[in-house]
C-alpha cells in the first residue's frame, strides 16, 4: 500500500471514530438527560419520576433489535454502506430535533418515540458501514481497526455528558426535593435550567450534524482500482438477483447450522442477560447519583468518566479475548459485574465515593461482551457467515431492553428505593455464569460439516 492509500486509510478509520462517537451519544447519555426530562415534564404532569424515564431507553432499545436485522439483511445489501449509512445518521440526527418539539409538548410518549426509538433503532445501521468500511483499508489490521472505532462508542458519554450539563446548567444549581412529595428523588425547579433543557437538544444536533459531516467525508472505502477495471469489462449482474443470492445463502446458513448450534442460544443469551445489566446502569446511574449529591457538574464528570471506563474495559478484553478463552474469560467478568450490582446500593448508604468506585467498575465490566460475543461467534462459525449469525444474535436486544423497561416498572411501581432494581440485574448477571461456561471454542466448528450436509 502507498503512503498515500496508507493516510487515506488512516483517515478513514478516524472518520469511523467520530461517527462512533457520536452515535454512542444516545446511549452513552440518556442517563444524563433524563433527570433534565424529567425535571421539565414535571411542569406539566408532577407524576412523572426521574425513574418513568426508563421508558425512553427500555422502548428505544426494543426497535435496535429490529433495526440490526433490517439493516444487516435488506437495507444495507441492497443500498451498500455508504448509502446505508447516510441514511443512518439523517435518521439519528432528526430525533433530537424532533425531540424538542416533543418536550416542548410534554409529553412523554411522543419524547419516547423521537428521542428512544429514532435514535436506537438506527444504531446498528450507523455502527456496522462505520467498523466495514475502515477496515477494507486495512484488511491484515481488522482487530486493531475495530477496537479503536468502538472506542469512540465508549468514550461518548466521556465527550457529550459533560457538554449537556454546561450547556443546560452552566451555573450548577442543585436539584431540590418537592415540596410535600415523599419521594427520594431530587428535580431541578429553577425556571432558567428547564427552559434550557429543550434548546439542549437543538444545539446537540447541531454538534452531531457537525461530527457526523466531517466523520462522512473521511470515512471512505478502499477500491481496488484493478477490480474497478475487470468489473468494467464484465457483463454486469442485476443487483436484485445479487441481493436475493445473499439474503438465500445467509438464510440457508441460520438453518442448518446457526440455529442448530447450542452455541447459538449460549451467545444470545449471554447477550440478552449483559444487556439488561448494561441498559439498566445507563438508565439510572444519574438518578441514583442525585439521591447522593446536588452537584450536578462533578456528577456530569463522574459520567464522563463512566465512558472512559467502558472504553478503556473494551480494549482490555479484546487483548484479553486473544489469550484466553471466552468460557474462561467471561464466567469471570460476569462473577465481577454480579458482585458490583450487589454491593452498588448498600455502599452508597456509607460512601458516596465507594458508590463511585462502584459505578466505574460496573462501566469497565458491562459492556466488555459487546467484543467477545462477536469475536466468539467469528471464531466458531468462521468468517464467510459468521455476520448472519451476528446479526440474529443482535435481535435479542430487542428482549434485552424490553427487560430493562419491564423490571423498571416491576420495581418502581411499588418501591422507590433502587436496592431491588440492582439485585435485579445481579440475578441477571449472576445466571450468565453458566452460560458463559458452557461456550465451546471447538466442537461447533468441527461439526459445521455435519450441520450443513443433514
Amino acid at each position: 500500500m502507498s503512503n498515500y492509500h496508507r493516510i487515506r486509510g488512516v483517515m478513514s478509520v478516524i472518520g469511523g471514530f467520530l461517527i462512533m462517537l457520536t452515535a454512542g451519544a444516545f446511549h452513552g447519555t440518556i442517563g444524563n438527560m433524563a433527570p433534565y426530562f424529567a425535571s421539565y415534564i414535571r411542569q406539566f404532569d408532577e407524576t412523572i419520576t426521574n425513574e418513568d424515564l426508563g421508558v425512553v431507553l427500555a422502548v428505544g432499545g426494543i426497535f435496535q433489535g429490529v433495526g440490526a436485522l433490517l439493516g444487516g439483511s435488506v437495507i444495507i445489501p441492497w443500498f451498500g454502506y455508504r448509502i446505508a449509512l447516510l441514511c443512518g445518521i439523517l435518521v439519528y440526527c432528526s430525533a433530537p430535533i424532533l425531540s424538542y418539539f416533543s418536550l416542548t409538548n410534554s409529553t412523554l410518549t411522543t419524547l419516547t418515540f423521537s428521542y428512544g426509538v429514532l435514535s436506537a433503532a438506527v444504531v446498528n445501521l450507523i455502527m456496522m458501514p462505520s467498523q466495514y468500511i475502515p477496515c477494507s483499508w486495512f484488511p491484515n489490521r481488522k482487530g486493531l481497526v475495530i477496537g479503536i472505532i468502538f472506542a469512540g462508542f465508549g468514550l461518548s458519554p466521556a465527550v457529550f455528558s459533560p457538554l449537556q450539563t454546561l450547556i443546560i446548567n452552566p451555573d450548577n444549581t442543585p436539584p431540590l426535593e418537592v415540596p410535600g412529595s415523599n419521594s427520594t428523588s431530587k428535580y431541578f425547579l429553577d425556571p432558567l435550567v428547564l427552559e434550557r433543557i429543550p434548546l439542549s437538544l437543538l444545539y446537540m444536533a447541531g454538534i452531531y450534524i457537525v461530527l457526523f459531516t466531517i466523520g462522512f467525508l473521511l470515512c471512505t472505502e478502499y477500491k481496488d482500482e484493478t477490480k474497478i477495471d475487470l468489473e468494467k469489462t464484465e457483463k454486469p449482474v442485476p443487483n436484485f438477483e445479487a441481493v436475493k443470492t445473499r439474503i438465500k445463502d445467509s438464510t440457508n446458513y441460520i438453518q442448518k447450522v446457526g440455529v442448530r448450534s447450542r452455541e447459538f442460544y449460549l451467545l444470545s443469551f449471554a447477550r440478552y442477560a449483559l444487556l439488561v445489566v448494561g441498559g439498566g446502569i445507563f438508565m439510572h446511574w444519574k438518578g441514583l447519583s442525585l439521591r447522593l449529591s446536588s452537584d450536578d457538574q462533578m456528577i456530569s464528570i463522574i459520567g464522563g468518566i463512566n465512558g472512559l471506563m467502558s472504553c478503556i474495559g473494551r480494549i482490555v478484553v479484546g487483548i484479553l479475548i486473544d489469550r484466553f478463552s471466552f468460557n474462561c474469560l467471561m464466567p469471570a467478568v460476569s462473577i465481577g459485574m454480579t458482585l458490583v450490582m450487589i454491593l452498588t446500593v448498600p455502599v452508597s448508604w456509607y460512601s458516596f465515593w465507594g458508590f463511585v468506585v462502584l459505578l466505574w467498575l460496573g462501566y469497565f465490566l458491562s459492556f466488555m461482551h459487546f467484543i467477545t460475543v462477536p469475536f466468539q461467534i467469528m471464531k466458531i462459525y468462521g468468517d464467510k457467515q459468521s455476520s448472519s449469525v451476528l446479526g440474529l444474535v443482535g435481535a435479542v436486544d430487542s428482549l434485552a431492553y424490553a427487560t430493562v423497561g419491564l423490571l423498571n416498572l416491576a420495581v418502581f411501581s411499588f418501591t422507590e428505593s433502587f436496592l431491588p432494581y440492582f439485585l435485579g440485574l445481579a440475578g441477571f448477571s449472576l445466571i450468565t455464569v453458566a452460560a458463559n461456561y458452557y461456550v465451546r471454542d471447538e466442537l461447533v466448528s468441527n461439526s459445521l460439516e455435519h450441520l450443513q450436509t443433514s
